[in-house]
C-alpha cells in the first residue's frame, strides 16, 4: 500500500501568474488536501495482445476488455476472479461502446469496421469500411443516434440499429482520436492529430469553433464532469483545461505525463481522476490536478509497457490495461 499527501499551495510547484492562479482557483475550488492511497489487487491475464478498451459490465463486479488481439472478454471480479470469452474476431479492437440495448456492444476496429456484439444471442453483425484507418471513439448522441470518428478526419452519424448514414463532416486532414459529448451544452468536441479541437452542435453538426488547443496531437477529450470545462490530453503528455462558459478560454495548462495520454476517467464518489499513458504510468488526482499519486513499474507493480485503457468501475474499483496484455485491478481511494 502506498500513501501520497497532496499538497494545496500550487505556488510552491507551478509558474503562474496570479490572474492565471486566480482562474485555477475559482475553477477548482481548491480548499483541502487529500490522501489518496492505493493497493493492488490483481492481475488479469488472456489477453494474447495489447489492450486498448476497458468498460463497466452488465453487473458491478463485471468489467469488460478487448485489444488487439480481437478477443471481447468479460471478467467477473472477485477473490477468485473469473473469465468467459463473449466474442472475438480477426480484427484489432481500438474501441468499444455498451449500446441502449442491454447485452449488446459495438467494437471499432483498426480496419475501420465496426462489431454489434450481442451477449444475450451470441449474434455478431458486422459493419464494414464505415470509417478509413481506424475507428477510434464511438459514442451515442441518444438511444437513436450513434456517433463515430475514425482515421479518415470525419466525424460520422448513424441510426441505430439499422446503422444507415445520416450525416457526415470532415473535421481534419488528420486522425480524429478522442471526442466527448456535453448533453447541457448540447456541444461536440472533437480533437484531431493537428492539435486542434473542434466543437460542434449536436443538434445539427454545425461546428461552432475550432482552436488550436495544442502544438501537437490531442489524444483525449473530454467534458469535466461537473464543472464548465473541456480538458484536452496532448502526445506530449500535456493537459489543457478550457472554459466552456467563457467560449472555451484557455484558462489552465498541467505537464503531466512523459508521453502520450491515452486514457481518463472519473470517481464520482471521492472525485478523484485518473490518467493513463505511453510513458507507462497511471497518475490518480484529486480535483486540483496539483501532485498525483503516481503508480508505476517503478513504485511497486504497475505495468511495463505502455497503460492504454483504463475504467472506474462502480464497485470503485480500477482497472487498467496495456501493451503487456496485463489488466491490472486497484482499489484507489481518498483516505479522508
Amino acid at each position: 500500500m502506498f500513501f501520497h499527501s497532496k499538497a494545496t499551495g500550487i505556488l510552491k510547484i507551478l509558474d503562474v501568474s496570479l490572474p492565471n492562479l486566480f482562474n485555477i482557483a475559482l475553477c477548482f475550488n481548491i480548499t483541502m488536501e487529500k490522501t489518496i492511497k492505493y493497493t493492488h489487487l490483481e492481475n488479469l491475464t488472456g489477453h494474447q495482445s495489447g489492450i486498448y478498451a476497458l468498460m463497466q459490465g452488465e453487473e458491478i463486479n463485471e468489467l469488460i476488455s478487448s485489444g488487439g488481439d480481437g478477443m471481447l472478454i468479460a471478467w467477473r471480479l472477485s477473490e477468485h476472479s473469473t473469465s468467459k470469452v463473449i466474442a472475438s474476431i480477426k480484427e484489432v479492437i481500438f474501441s468499444m461502446i455498451k449500446t441502449p440495448i442491454k447485452g449488446v456492444y459495438l467494437l471499432g476496429t483498426m480496419n475501420g469496421n465496426i462489431y454489434s456484439i450481442d451477449r444475450n444471442t451470441n449474434e455478431v453483425i458486422k459493419y464494414s469500411d464505415l470509417h478509413i484507418s481506424g475507428v477510434f471513439d464511438m459514442l451515442f448522441l441518444n438511444d437513436h443516434r450513434l456517433a463515430s470518428i475514425g482515421g479518415d478526419g470525419i466525424l460520422r452519424t448513424w441510426e441505430f440499429p439499422s446503422f444507415n448514414p445520416i450525416h457526415e463532416v470532415l473535421v481534419s486532414d488528420k486522425k480524429l482520436r478522442s471526442f466527448d459529448l456535453n448533453k447541457d451544452l448540447g456541444h461536440l468536441a472533437i480533437g484531431a492529430i493537428d492539435g486542434t479541437v473542434s466543437v460542434f452542435d449536436v443538434k445539427n453538426l454545425k461546428r461552432i469553433m475550432r482552436f488550436k488547443a495544442h502544438d501537437r496531437g490531442v489524444y483525449l477529450t473530454r467534458y469535466h464532469p461537473h464543472k464548465k470545462m473541456l480538458i484536452t490530453g496532448c502526445i506530449d503528455g500535456v493537459l489543457n483545461f478550457w472554459k466552456t462558459d467563457q467560449d472555451y478560454k484557455h484558462i489552465y495548462q498541467r505537464a503531466i505525463h512523459q508521453s502520450t495520454i491515452y486514457g481518463f476517467d472519473h470517481h464520482k464518489w471521492d472525485d478523484l481522476y485518473v490518467t493513463v499513458s505511453k510513458d507507462k504510468s497511471i497518475k490518480v488526482w484529486d480535483p486540483t490536478f496539483d501532485i498525483p499519486t503516481t503508480i508505476s513499474k517503478f513504485t511497486g507493480e504497475g505495468h511495463v509497457h505502455s497503460v492504454n485503457a483504463v475504467c472506474w468501475l462502480h464497485n470503485g474499483l480500477l482497472a487498467s490495461g496495456g501493451d503487456d496484455k496485463i489488466i491490472k485491478i486497484w482499489q484507489v481511494g481518498d483516505s479522508n
